[in-house]
């Protein structure tokens, strides 16, 4: 607030007799208060010029603060048959090396990271920021059945931010409680309660990296703002897991629109926006 009023009160001291704001602040603590003080002080205010595309520059922080929720975004690499993983219990690897740089900036963009069980003990990844130091790299969320099946795993071998999000305790959660940079979380987990999570932490962001079966879910409750997936030229075929898939999940058709293609040497990036209406 205090940055916006010297903001303000600067153009007045330059002599700035016209501003044109494509958007005012949503965030209600300062929301209209720089317009104000100029206007008080003569100086003539427009707003709403290109509101539409100056929106478009910061959809998370706008949609946090008009809908009091987190963007959400599903990411995924998937062959050309829409496959993710092959049918045995190690990764396969899909993406060649442009879209994980990509996908490095990608996740700069973001305040929380989440994956599930599945993912956790197949890829087990260490969910980090790795080409690009961060002040505050997103925080990691992991949903498990219990939190045991977290130990030994990367993502506990720095100081990155983690929530265990467990479905059942667990005798591994007050140990791991114990670290510093752990929380463990017994709920009965949904996206709807992850989302409401974020909302309680000032996480203003959600990108969500697998698996197939939390994506699905996530898709069966409508709790999907945008998808991004990196096409690779291969298929896979068979038994493969595909993309965004659960037998428990129930189908739900999401439309999606302002498609954008971007090619990653051989690989293609596919982002798609809800909606609005949908």
């Amino acid at each position: 607030m205090e940055k916006r009023r010297r903001v303000a009160s600067g153009s007045q001291a330059a002599g700035i007799s016209k501003v044109v704001i494509g958007q005012l602040d949503p965030h209600a603590v300062v929301a209209g208060k720089g317009r104000a003080y100029l206007v008080a002080h003569g100086v003539e205010v427009i707003t709403g010029c290109l509101e539409d595309q100056v929106g478009q520059l910061n959809p998370h922080y706008d949609c946090f603060y008009t809908q009091q929720r987190p963007w959400v975004t599903l990411k995924t690499a998937m062959t050309l048959d829409g496959k993710i993983n092959d049918e045995s219990s190690t990764r396969t690897m899909i993406s060649n090396h442009e879209s994980y740089v990509d996908s490095q900036r990608l996740r700069t963009q973001y305040h929380a990271l989440l994956i599930g069980e599945r993912t956790l003990e197949i890829d087990d990844p260490q969910l980090t920021v790795r080409l690009t130091a961060m002040a505050h790299p997103p925080v990691r969320l992991v949903l498990l059945n219990t939190s045991a099946v977290a130990q030994r795993k990367q993502l506990l071998t720095d100081t990155a931010e983690t929530w265990l999000l467990c479905r059942h305790a667990s005798a591994t959660d007050a140990q791991l409680n114990e670290l510093a940079h752990v929380h463990v979380s017994v709920a009965d987990w949904t996206p709807a309660k992850v989302r409401m999570l974020c909302v309680e932490q000032g996480w203003q962001s959600l990108l969500v990296e697998g698996g197939a079966h939390i994506q699905a879910q996530f898709i069966e409750e409508g709790l999907v703002d945008e998808w991004i997936s990196y096409m690779s030229p291969t298929l896979l075929g068979g038994t493969a897991l595909p993309a965004a898939f659960s037998h428990q999940a129930t189908v739900h058709q999401l439309q999606f629109d302002a498609l954008q293609l971007t090619r990653l040497g051989a690989d293609i990036r596919i982002r798609a926006l809800r909606k609005v209406d949908a």
